[in-house]
């Protein structure tokens, strides 16, 4: 959720070899909301202490600390506290505890995995954002004029990220709270609970309440079917809190079903009705 605007701020980190940590707390900063303007980037030495002002931000450089405008990880001071952030993790404290940007799971896991990667508890696997940042250098790190271009399109690449992940939060709560409510006025009848519209955030919200139910159903709009997965034992499991929703050669060769998945946890149908029987037949 977007909350307060920063206004002109300017952005000071190294120069050579840019990394995830850093990358990202730039485009964290420049996500705060649309009236928020980076009016310049500086890429310094290490060992460079220019005099800086009160709408500058300092990532990863000058071995400072203060969660106000200064956001390196380097010195020896940080880590007295047991913290074990980078840069990335800094910023992303900053932004949460003045109410610029709401706390929520994936951005958090997102800034975590970086700070993980950048202080060695794990290695940049391909294909992670760390890896990607990593490959994002130019073929000369010692060039400022490419490094600056390539270090513009990491932080501009990273920034549409975390802007869609802030819009998908925003919107998904919404769909969350519409799903709790549908969830709190619907009584299941034989063990299968039917929502008339997909319920974003099932998962966590009915593994979270006692429900006799073991299958959830909605009507999909989009695609115009009717749908049904097993609810299953734990949050990130497939295993069945009770039945599978089986699949039967017999029962897919209806027409009016549209696709079971062979593993025992999904179907979509035509109707309503051809749903519901589908699951009074083949549900074990």
């Amino acid at each position: 959720m977007l909350l307060q605007t920063m206004g002109k701020i300017n952005l000071y980190t190294h120069k050579y070899k840019f990394h995830a940590d850093e990358v990202v707390g730039c485009a964290m900063l420049l996500s705060v909301s649309p009236s928020t303007k980076i009016e310049n980037i500086t890429r310094i030495d290490y060992d460079e202490r220019p005099s800086f002002g009160l709408r500058d931000f300092v990532l990863d450089v000058c071995r400072k600390y203060d969660a106000i405008r200064f956001f390196d990880h380097h010195q020896n001071e940080i880590k007295k506290d047991g913290t074990d952030k980078a840069t990335a993790g800094l910023v992303y404290k900053f932004l949460v505890d003045n109410y610029y940007i709401e706390d929520f799971k994936d951005l958090r896991d997102l800034v975590k995995m970086v700070d993980d990667n950048d202080v060695g508890y794990v290695p940049a696997a391909f294909g992670t954002l760390p890896d990607i940042i990593n490959k994002m250098n130019s073929y000369d790190i010692n060039n400022d004029d490419l490094q600056f271009e390539a270090f513009a399109k990491a932080v501009n690449f990273v920034k549409d990220l975390i802007d869609n992940m802030l819009k998908v939060n925003k919107v998904n709560q919404e769909r969350i709270k519409n799903t709790k409510k549908m969830l709190e006025n619907t009584t299941p009848v034989n063990g299968v609970v039917y929502l008339t519209t997909y319920p974003t955030g099932w998962r966590d919200i009915i593994l979270e309440q006692t429900i006799d139910a073991d299958i959830i159903a909605w009507y999909n709009e989009s695609k115009d079917q009717y749908c049904a997965q097993v609810i299953p034992k734990e949050k990130d499991s497939f295993e069945p809190k009770g039945r599978a929703l089986c699949w039967d050669e017999e029962g897919v060769s209806n027409d009016e079903i549209v696709f079971v998945h062979k593993g025992n946890f999904y179907v979509a149908a035509k109707t309503k009705e051809a749903l519901l029987e589908y699951i009074e037949k083949y549900a074990k």
